[in-house]
């Protein structure tokens, strides 16, 4: 394998580089989305009976203690449980949508290199 890799010269360096910075792409993705993954039948069944038994204050403590973004949107529902039913949707649609744009961003490179490559092809077009 390092004999190709020499027999190879110059031109296997950037290849190696790319190599590496795809698998630390796929373990960083890997590691990012498993952390923010939870049981959610497990989650429910925990919220539900934290309402039954101590109210909402008692279901704020398990989103808290909770990582992830399923957690985190039901505490910003809760949070505005005494406001309304407007405004609980309202927080459970503003904290959903800061969650959907911060796992946007995680692949902004992508999304930045399709732009890219979009206008480079549109522009080549119109010659």
């Amino acid at each position: 394998m390092v004999e190709m890799f020499i027999k190879g010269g110059l031109y296997m360096w950037p290849i190696l580089f790319f190599a590496i910075v795809g698998i630390a792409f796929v373990i960083e993705r890997f590691w990012s989305l498993s952390r923010s993954s939870i049981n959610t039948r497990k989650f429910m069944t925990q919220i539900q009976k934290a309402l039954e038994e101590g109210g909402p204050e008692a279901a704020m403590e398990v989103c808290s203690k909770t990582r992830g973004p399923i957690a985190s949107i039901f505490h910003a529902g809760l949070m505005r449980l005494d406001h309304g039913i407007e405004a609980v949707e309202k927080a459970i649609v503003s904290a959903g949508s800061v969650h959907v744009h911060r796992a946007g961003a995680d692949v902004g490179i992508y999304r930045n290199s399709f732009r890219y490559d979009w206008r480079v092809r549109r522009y080549r077009r119109r010659q």
